[in-house]
């Protein structure tokens, strides 16, 4: 256990370093971008040494934070059961929070140490800037379902996937809800004690598994192939 703050994006610099190598600055003739993270591995010998990541933002769907040493400022933004049109940014309500003293996040100090939370707001807009986070977006069905994107299944009704394929990103794969579809598998299973997934398509809201052998909740065989959809 180490007290330090750091982000994930300290992963990959801290991995770098404890290998000895040098992030390429260029791959396939492409210029590779800065990594921002710290490397972590001067925690390793010593669990209190002083940290070394004192500064980062957080920024997903239009919801807005930073740390900086030992403070944070949050807003949250709208509500999750609003996925269409977008919300004023200049509304959003700010807190501050000293998770040194406070990690729970359980005392908001907004109005206490208005100074420091201008601040912090003032350093998540150069962090914001600097990491091109603006313009801020927070659309979520207009960005999802944007007929200009660039696609590669635009025209296409037939799709054929090799041995091997895993986890094809939705907008990349057939469109099968909301309309007519067959899916065909061709399966060799040697062994009749294999059982698992063929294949399933579908996010947080909706999944269309099909297996090569389901089980009831009282472990009880129900059908060698069937699709569910929930």
């Amino acid at each position: 256990m180490r007290p330090q703050f750091h982000h994930a994006i300290d992963i990959a610099p801290t991995i770098y370093e404890a290998v000895g190598i040098n992030m390429p600055t260029e791959v396939n003739g492409t210029k590779q971008i800065p990594l921002a993270g710290v490397s972590m591995m001067y925690s390793f010998a010593k669990a209190d040494a002083p940290g070394t990541r004192t500064t980062q933002y957080f920024e997903t769907g239009g919801h807005r934070a930073i740390y900086h040493n030992g403070w944070v400022a949050s807003a949250f933004h709208g509500v999750p059961w609003q996925v269409t049109g977008s919300i004023d940014f200049a509304k959003d309500k700010w807190e501050l929070y000293n998770i040194d003293k406070d990690f729970s996040q359980a005392e908001d100090l907004a109005a206490k140490e208005l100074a420091k939370l201008k601040e912090l707001q003032s350093l998540f807009d150069r962090e914001a800037k600097k990491f091109q986070v603006y313009p801020l977006d927070d659309r979520f069905v207009e960005r999802a379902v944007n007929s200009a994107r660039p696609s590669v299944i635009a025209g296409r009704n037939s799709f054929t996937y090799k041995t091997g394929t895993a986890r094809i990103p939705e907008g990349s794969a057939p469109p099968i809800y909301q309309r007519s579809h067959r899916i065909t598998a061709q399966v060799v299973i040697p062994d009749q004690k294999i059982e698992g997934v063929i294949i399933a398509t579908g996010a947080v809201r909706r999944a269309t598994p099909c297996m090569s052998r389901i089980t009831n909740w009282f472990m009880n065989t129900i059908s060698s192939v069937r699709t569910v959809t929930g």
